[in-house]
């Protein structure tokens, strides 16, 4: 049996709201519905003059992009650490959460210890992979019930996990 998952959801004051997958404050995320579309350009050489001069191509195409839920279950959400409370709609059965500040690691430095770590945003890291080339490199990172997620040398990308905190021995 599948344990239930919740759709986590970084707020803008960054505190995680914990919401039911059939919240309807969330439908939209839940849905996958259109963010935003963007023009993108791309320009070709298409030929050259006799003096010299090169003659541009320009391909206008549209970039779309769509809202994404987080889905954790309730132990990868306790396990995060991070600061979290329940949403006030569909009210799940959280307590809110303090937390420490996370550790902040670039994909090119992640190293095997990382695997199975529950970062902010994707969840449980399963498998990486780098694959290296004449122009830079590309990390895939393969976190649990998620499409593969591509990052390349081009990009500044950085992933969140929870520190490990000291808990009291003594606990209420």
């Amino acid at each position: 049996m599948q344990p239930h998952r919740y759709v986590f959801n970084k707020s803008k004051n960054g505190i995680y709201v914990v919401h039911e997958p059939n919240c309807p404050s969330i439908r939209h995320q839940v849905d996958g519905d259109l963010r935003e579309i963007l023009p993108k350009y791309r320009y070709e050489i298409v030929d050259s003059t006799d003096d010299g001069t090169t003659l541009y191509s320009e391909t206008r195409e549209w970039e779309r992009s769509y809202y994404d839920a987080n889905y954790l279950t309730e132990e990868d959400i306790l396990e995060s650490k991070a600061r979290f409370r329940p949403c006030l709609i569909c009210q799940p059965p959280f307590l809110e959460h303090i937390y420490q500040k996370p550790n902040r690691i670039h994909v090119s430095g992640l190293k095997p210890f990382h695997l199975g770590k529950v970062f902010y945003k994707y969840g449980k890291l399963v498998e990486y992979t780098y694959q290296y080339r004449t122009d830079g490199w590309t990390v895939i990172l393969k976190f649990e019930n998620r499409d593969p997620i591509f990052f390349d040398s081009e990009h500044d990308a950085s992933l969140y996990y929870p520190r490990k905190t000291h808990h009291n021995k003594y606990k209420k």
